[in-house]
């Protein structure tokens, strides 16, 4: 017998193509950190942003999916590690840990609009 709480989905959709579609992760796991937070009455400030959004507006390419998905793999693991206060970056092809004040001390990039 299947555990309802253990279900993929929590409304069973299917595609043109009848496969499953899965709920949002992002959503599911921002509701579930914050509920357990308050449980465990750990303060916590949960907040999820769909980084293909910000990546640019329209669909993801499958490039802007791997991007997407190694830095919420590295965010996860920056917070499991204890780390707070930081973003995720890709830095020369590498991953990093950069600490909010550093980002805010870089300042703002201006944007010419004479370039290209």
């Amino acid at each position: 017998m299947i555990n309802p709480n253990e279900k993929i989905t929590q409304i069973e959709k299917r595609d043109g193509s009848g496969n499953l579609v899965y709920d949002d992760i992002g959503s599911y796991l921002e509701k579930a950190i914050t509920e357990f937070s308050i449980k465990e009455k750990f303060p916590l400030a949960v907040s999820f942003i769909d980084p293909t959004y910000a990546i640019r507006s329209v669909s993801s390419s499958p490039g802007d999916t791997l991007l997407c998905t190694k830095l919420a793999q590295h965010a996860v693991h920056g917070a499991m590690y204890g780390y707070t206060g930081f973003s995720i970056g890709s830095i020369r092809n590498s991953m990093c840990y950069i600490p909010v004040v550093t980002m805010i001390d870089g300042g703002c990039n201006k944007v010419s609009l004479d370039s290209q």
